[in-house]
């Protein structure tokens, strides 16, 4: 099952790198690179911050989706953030008072918007 799109590939192409250069940076293997750019792989918060000094962008950049008229379905445990037009869709098991008072951003998607 594919996760959310993301912003890796879009990071990486920025900074000039490829897949195995990325994967030498991070200490993984091109393949996984690839999985987490197709969300074959989910891009934890670990990955995030092993992959953002890596690409030399931030953290919310790897997160990036498209507009909304071109989201995915969300699950119920997302939550999204807009800025400029652009969201920020994250997808919590349990959200917890700590991760959230650092994005008090952060609103439960309403299913029936």
């Amino acid at each position: 099952m594919r996760d959310f799109p993301n912003g890796i590939r879009a990071c990486r192409k920025r900074a000039n790198l490829s897949m195995t250069e990325l994967a030498e940076r991070v200490g993984t293997s091109r393949n996984q690179i690839y999985k987490l750019e197709v969300g074959e792989r989910q891009l934890t918060l670990e990955w995030i911050r092993r992959l953002a000094p890596a690409i030399g962008c931030r953290e919310e950049e790897l997160l990036s989706l498209p507009r909304q008229d071109k989201m995915p379905q969300l699950p119920e445990n997302a939550y999204r953030i807009e800025k400029h037009g652009h969201y920020l869709v994250l997808r919590l098991n349990e959200p917890t008072e700590i991760y959230l008072s650092l994005h008090p951003l952060f609103a439960p998607i309403d299913p029936s918007e």
